[in-house]
Order: structure tokens, then sequence, then C-alpha cells
């Protein structure tokens, strides 16, 4: 919207507009609960406020899931190609995360997202959402990877990832079932004769052929 002031033309933001890039300044309330920006403000902008918020969103995509979430619901052609552009990204968990929004991935783009994921994943850099992605695409490569980090010593992931394999397997319901604490504990730190029984003991239990 524009008004006269003297002889100048001058723009106002609309109140839509306002808010969305107020609900942008994210502070460590927003961040630690998860909240995401103001997506019902988006369906009330105009298609020239439509532009000047991908101006904000596009070059910061691949930063953070709000940023992805909000150019998801915007739907614009160069949203959508932002999208598709952080799949490609260097940094596999974000590439997992950008898998989540926009057109729906074909399988193969899935399971090589996850597989990718999974691949480097710490418990404080994307693990869980790894997992999640994991147990809920689990193809018979997914399940591969899982195994392979539940065997690996040195991965640092083995007792998530073992939870996993038994989300997937139907031995439990859900990562935060500890029936199996104490196996999935054994499968923590150096290569050592127990570490190997408890792994054969998982491969027993959810029938791994050798």
């Amino acid at each position: 919207m524009q008004f006269q002031n003297g002889n100048k033309l001058v723009s106002m933001k609309s109140k839509a507009l306002q808010q969305f890039e107020k609900s942008m300044d994210i502070g460590y309330e927003q961040w630690h609960d998860g909240i995401g920006y103001d997506l019902d403000a988006i369906v009330q902008l105009t298609d020239n406020e439509i532009k000047i918020v991908e101006g904000l969103l596009i070059p910061r995509a691949g930063n953070d899931w709000r940023d992805l979430e909000a150019l998801d619901r915007i739907g614009t052609p160069a949203a959508i190609q932002a999208i598709h552009r952080v799949r490609k990204t260097a940094d596999v968990q974000i590439q997992l995360t950008a898998h989540q929004y926009g057109p729906e991935p074909t399988e193969p783009e899935w399971e090589r997202a996850i597989m990718n994921s999974l691949a480097t994943a710490e418990i404080i850099s994307g693990l869980i959402s790894a997992l999640n992605c994991a147990i809920e695409n689990p193809s018979d490569p997914v399940i591969a990877m899982l195994w392979s980090r539940v065997r690996d010593p040195k991965s640092g992931v083995a007792y998530h990832c073992a939870a996993a394999l038994c989300c997937i397997g139907g031995v439990i319901d859900s990562m935060n079932d500890d029936k199996y604490r104490a196996l999935f504990l054994r499968l923590v730190g150096p290569s050592s004769e127990d570490r190997s029984l408890a792994v054969q003991e998982l491969e027993e239990m959810l029938i791994v052929p050798k």
C-alpha cells in the first residue's frame, strides 16, 4: 500500500507482512520450543508482498527448517526451486530436512537422503531426525546402513541405531521404549567380546541372516 506524504509516495507494509517479518525474529524461547514463522500471515500477503518474503527467505533457505517450511507454504516456482536446491546442498542434515518440504520426493531420493544422513549423523547433529525418517522409510539399504553403524564400535550412535532397528522390527513401540536398554548399552564403547555378543543377540532377536 502507498500513501501521499507531501510530494512523495511512501510505501506502507500491510499488517500481515509486518506480522510475518516479526515472526522471523527467533529468540531462544522460540528456538527451544520449535516455534516456526507465522504461516497464517503468508496467506494474507499480496503478490508483491510474496515477492518481498521470497527475497527474505530464499537466501537463507539452507539455514533452518523454518525457512523451508515458509517456502513450502508460499509454494511459488521460485520457492520450490529454492527447496530443491537445498536438497542438493553439501550439508547432509539440512538435505534431509529439505526433503520434508516441497513436492514429495521419489523413493530413491528419500532413500539417498536418509542414507547420506545416517552415514554421518551424530547424537548432537541430526541423528534423531535421520532415525525417524529411517523408521518411516525402512528400505533394505537403509536397514543395512543402520546395521553398519550398530556393528561399528567407532560410530558412537550404535545405541540409537539399535533402537531404530528394533522399532522397524516391531520389537519396541518407539525410540523411547527402554525395554532393551541394557542390551543397547552393551553396544556403546570400544570393541570387546561382550560388545560382539550384544551385536549377535540383537541379530538373533531381529532374525538377521548370517
